[in-house]
């Protein structure tokens, strides 16, 4: 890792001595008088080989690819919250009856330090009469336990395997 990092400094100190230092007073940039190249085409060179290298020392990953495990991460946090929340009705909790679940939680970035928290509960039975009681403390637990700024949308859905429609014998 440290001779990674020497690399990266060594370009970076490339870097510094091709590109112009502008003379106190000077508005305009330096007149290339055809004897050095073109400063404008170095820099570009010189920034396009940082890149690479910081790239393939995997120094820089994708971004994208950071923001997701990041997103990952924190629903994985708002799972750990919310899991241990017991049933209105039962002695077990909504993780024990499958209310929640891992993949039922879905986090995306509103702003800088801002998320918005979307949470997908089903429950027990399609017609049960505290489904809004069980989004609401999940709505309360999310704002007492999580340390960041977020927003929270509940949304229950009924099972597939409630879906079906019911036939009688013929």
């Amino acid at each position: 890792m440290t001779v990674d990092l020497l690399k990266v400094r060594a370009a970076a100190q490339l870097l510094r001595t091709l590109l112009p230092v502008p003379v106190k007073g000077q508005t305009s940039p330096p007149v290339n008088d055809g004897a050095a190249p073109d400063m404008e085409v170095v820099s570009g060179c010189v920034s396009l080989t940082v890149n690479k290298v910081l790239f393939f020392s995997g120094l820089v990953g994708n971004r994208n690819d950071l923001k997701a495990k990041a997103m990952e991460e924190k629903a994985l946090e708002v799972y750990d919250v919310i899991r241990s929340i017991r049933d209105p009705e039962k002695p077990n909790t909504l993780e024990e009856l499958d209310v929640v679940t891992e993949k039922c939680v879905e986090v995306q970035e509103l702003g800088e330090d801002e998320f918005l928290i979307i949470i997908k509960f089903s429950p027990t039975v399609p017609h049960c009469s505290l489904a809004t009681l069980i989004g609401l403390c999940l709505q309360v637990k999310l704002q007492r336990c999580l340390p960041f700024k977020h927003k929270s949308t509940n949304r229950s859905t009924i099972r597939s395997e409630w879906r079906l429609p019911w036939r009688t014998p013929t």
